[in-house]
Order: C-alpha cells, then structure tokens, then sequence
C-alpha cells in the first residue's frame, strides 16, 4: 500500500490491522464511522506487541492529511510522559516505526 494520492486513511488502518494481526498483536482501534468515545485526539491505534511494547499510531491519508488541533495537544501530553504518537501515511510507514 504505497501512498498515492487515491489511498485513502481507511485503507492504511486495515493494512496496520492486517499486519497486527498475523505477528499475533492486539490492536485496539478506533472506528472512523462514529464519534469517539474516548478522549478527543487520542491515537487510531493502541498495539500491543512483542515484549510489552506499546505502539501508538495515528494515520493520515497520504495526500493532505493533517492532524487536528486536538490530536497535535494529546501527541504533546503524550510526549510529556515519555509516549511518541506515530503518524503514519502508508503501511510502509508504519512497518519502518516496528
């Protein structure tokens, strides 16, 4: 899934949850057909991998995407307890964060 200008951000997650799926991870996503229930800006993706890693990733259509003023706030709040927030745009992306 290269990042071209018709991929769209529903694309990436499935590829991301494909790929957690067969290394056996749990990934906890948000679905982008309602509204969130959980914090506002919070990540699309909470992972679960290996060795008591925990993965963070938000994706964004390849072409223009852009993180919302809520989301930029809790990446920082993140980042101030010691958490990165991925922003990935392909499934290439996100396989260059593992």
């Amino acid at each position: 899934l290269e990042g071209g200008e018709g991929v769209l951000e529903s694309s990436v997650q499935e590829a991301i949850r494909s790929e957690c799926n067969r290394r056996g991870w749990i990934c906890n996503g948000s679905r982008m057909d309602l509204p969130t229930t959980t914090i506002p800006g919070s990540p699309d993706f909470w992972i679960l991998a290996d060795n008591g890693s925990l993965i963070l990733v938000e994706c964004k259509r390849p072409k223009g995407g852009k993180l919302s003023s809520e989301q930029l706030g809790y990446h920082l709040w993140a980042e101030r307890l010691g958490h990165k927030v991925h922003v990935v745009r392909s499934l290439e992306e996100f396989l260059a964060i593992l």
